[in-house]
């Protein structure tokens, strides 16, 4: 009787660590509607968050802005650089990499035009330059777009660094330019209500 007891006790346990192994390893697709949804959920609360100061603010649908090869995370209490990847990783608490760098890559074709669905302006920054509109021009054609009212708020179009998820989807870094200074950020979604839980980088020029 013992030795069926144990014989059943193993299988189990087995069977929980397979299971789980086979839970940790599952393939998780993020739409890009699904990114959109919760892009809007993010960008659309001008209160709490105020990522946007105010939603109908002009976004450009390509980010132009040189991006840095490595970042600066805290570990053991000491500031380190490291690599985008590891930057993502550490941030997001994502052990699966490899769904990280399926993220990065699938964001190559995600089209922020999407937003427009949530009555977001988008400004047509790519078709802009392929014209030969400078990038400092691009300013003086946001600002003609904009109301009086809006331009009290300085800023003529903000450029968004596409975001990252971890699998659970309650953790994402995203970041949100403007031609001449950005803030890199750090969510989790809480209660059902997505909050800062850091500002990862500031920069200007």
């Amino acid at each position: 009787m013992k030795k069926k007891l144990y014989i059943i006790t193993l299988t189990i346990t087995i069977w929980g660590c397979f299971n789980k192994k086979k839970s940790d390893n599952e393939l998780v697709i993020i739409s890009d509607i699904h990114k959109a949804e919760i892009l809007n959920e993010i960008l659309s609360d001008t209160i709490d968050l105020k990522l946007l100061p105010y939603q109908r603010a002009l976004i450009s649908e390509f980010n132009f802005l040189h991006k840095f090869p490595e970042r600066i995370i805290e570990k053991e209490g000491e500031l380190i650089s490291v690599k985008y990847l590891e930057y993502l990783s550490h941030n997001l608490k994502e052990k699966d990499t490899v769904f990280l760098k399926d993220q990065i890559e699938k964001n190559k074709k995600f089209d922020l035009k999407i937003l427009t669905k949530y009555n977001y302006q988008i400004l047509n920054t790519c078709e802009l330059l392929k014209k030969g509109v400078s990038h400092d021009s691009l300013s003086s054609i946001a600002y003609e777009r904009m109301t009086p009212s809006d331009r009290l708020y300085g800023a003529s179009y903000f450029l968004i660094e596409k975001p990252i998820f971890n699998k659970k989807m309650n953790r994402v870094c995203l970041s949100i330019d403007r031609p001449n200074s950005g803030e890199s950020f750090v969510l989790v979604r809480k209660n059902g209500k997505w909050e800062k839980t850091s500002l990862q980088s500031i920069w200007a020029n």
